[in-house]
């Protein structure tokens, strides 16, 4: 089971998705597990394919490339000097300089669709690495070359082009040629397919994305969500 074009990737260890700081500051461009949502532009990256099973991964946003990047300074300890940045300019096949590009995907799990991602040139599995007295709060560390036993190094993997983004507002239109409107039935509120106007104040919905892709609507001219009647 190969790892799609365009990815998301979440770890098991946060509810967030990966992506990387965009602040200026000094950890800028440093991969972090921070996109609230899975349809984040942020979190949106493209899987270039080499030679092997190996891949190259490349940020859709500015489109740079993972790397492992040497930053002893950030906790000062031996054992967390190697990070994963989004900064490379171009992909590197040579495995002899630490610049090497190259990432071996393996699958953990097919059913979840969970892999690790290991640093070919270093040998080294990428890991949620989580530091509550850094700005980099949610970093991924790739400086340990056997699997974690927290599961901070597994990756769920999910298919960017299995994802439905739908604009913030929307109008419906069903089979009747009739646009979805709000209306009031013996006083209670129902959704029906009967304004011929577009631009009626009861046609406008608005989408709401929940941190999963799952979706909430509402009526723009109501604070009432869609819901399932019982009735």
């Amino acid at each position: 089971m190969s790892v799609p074009r365009f990815i998301v990737l979440k770890s098991s260890g946060t509810e967030t998705y990966l992506g990387y700081k965009h602040d200026n500051g000094k950890y800028n461009g440093y991969a972090e597990f921070t996109e609230p949502t899975v349809v984040s532009a942020n979190a949106k990256f493209e899987v270039e394919f080499a030679k092997d099973g190996l891949v190259h991964i490349r940020s859709c946003t500015n489109n740079k490339y993972l790397e492992r990047t040497h930053n002893p300074s950030i906790t000062g300890k031996p054992d967390e000097e190697y990070w994963i940045t989004i900064t490379a300019d171009k992909p590197e096949e040579d495995r002899s300089t630490e610049s090497c590009t190259l990432f071996e995907p393996i699958l953990k799990d097919s059913v979840y669709k969970n892999f690790r991602f290991v640093h070919v040139q270093s040998g080294c599995y990428l890991c949620l690495w989580p530091l509550a007295t850094s700005e980099l709060g949610r970093g991924v560390l790739a400086n340990n070359k056997n699997v974690a036993d927290n599961g901070n190094d597994i990756f769920e993997v999910i298919d960017w082009e299995s994802l439905v983004i739908l604009p913030r507002y929307v109008a419906f239109k069903g089979n009747n040629d009739m646009f979805l409107r709000l209306s009031q039935v013996e006083g209670h509120p129902y959704l029906e397919f009967s304004s011929t106007d577009v631009c009626a104040g009861s046609v406008p919905m608005e989408v709401f994305y929940m941190k999963n892709g799952d979706i909430r609507i509402k009526p723009v001219s109501s604070d009432k969500f869609w819901r399932r009647s019982p009735n």
